[in-house]
């Protein structure tokens, strides 16, 4: 079926109500035709339930999306902005009570797919609250991507090589933790890590077509970092009630922690980090 610029279907109604609490189910599709392959920063904001995220096999589409939700707590968010080359999608609130939060858990709760289109470059804005998400973020164009993860875990991989260079990626943490896989296919020359009590996992896979930088703030949690082997990598920073715990060879020199292989590698993969009641491991990819 051909789609017009902007395609909009509402899909069910209300729902009787679950519980003891009144609560109105709707679901919503969405989509819009891919007109033009200009840069767009597009902003997703889910605050409960699940996410999934993709790229789209549709290339005439810029996005599509499926989205349930209860619209006695919060609405469904489709804005897209052509002057201004901007698309928000997901729910109008980022923030939900713990209420909301406990009746849009499981499967019988909120829940949210989305897909991209991979000829746009896109700077991805991905804000969580009390939401689990799983991403294939592969095969995309991702100039830049900024994760915020609430209370919940969740998942990111780049199965496919990003298709352009990737300026920084910036990760919030909340209690949830977050595990990336493959990230060495995302292109990408900064990392900046921000948070407390959620663990960060990063797995940078078989492959890095880049040096990257990682700058990392956070306590209460641990930093796991996977590196291919062949990469050089430094460690630098203070930590309060914290280890580093690599399980490759290092030696240290000043203030610095360096791998053996430090001089002769082709990449290379420099961390600099502030902790507090956390640990620093570093292992090779696949153990």
């Amino acid at each position: 079926m051909r789609l017009s610029s902007v395609l909009l279907v509402a899909i069910a109604a209300l729902l009787a109500p679950i519980g003891l609490e009144a609560q109105q189910w709707r679901t919503i599709e969405a989509a819009r035709q891919l007109s033009d392959s200009q840069p767009l920063k597009v902003s997703v904001r889910y605050a409960a339930g699940k996410l999934d995220l993709s790229p789209s096999e549709d290339a005439a589409l810029l996005y599509q999306m499926r989205i349930r939700y209860d619209e006695q707590a919060t609405d469904a968010v489709h804005a897209y902005d052509a002057r201004g080359h901007r698309l928000e999608l997901g729910l109008s609130k980022s923030e939900v009570g713990w209420r909301t939060l406990r009746n849009m858990k499981g499967d019988k709760g909120g829940s949210m797919s989305l897909e991209l289109s991979p000829a746009v470059p896109l700077d991805l804005d991905v804000g969580l609250g009390g939401a689990a998400a799983r991403m294939e973020l592969g095969g995309l164009k991702l100039k830049s991507l900024s994760l915020e993860c609430g209370m919940a875990g969740s998942e990111v991989s780049f199965s496919d090589p990003n298709r352009i260079q990737m300026e920084r990626m910036t990760i919030d943490l909340g209690m949830g933790g977050l595990k990336v896989q493959d990230l060495g296919n995302a292109n990408v020359g900064e990392i900046a890590i921000h948070g407390a009590m959620g663990g960060v996992s990063l797995d940078f896979g078989d492959d890095l077509q880049r040096d990257v930088k990682i700058s990392a703030d956070f306590a209460l949690g641990a930093l796991e970092i996977a590196v291919p082997p062949g990469v050089g990598v430094m460690y630098q920073g203070e930590m309060k009630a914290g280890k580093f715990e690599p399980s490759i060879g290092f030696t240290r020199m000043d203030n610095a922690w360096y791998s053996m292989n430090w001089k002769d590698a082709s990449r290379h993969i420099t961390i600099v980090g502030n902790s507090t009641l956390a640990d620093v491991k570093i292992q090779l990819s696949g153990r």
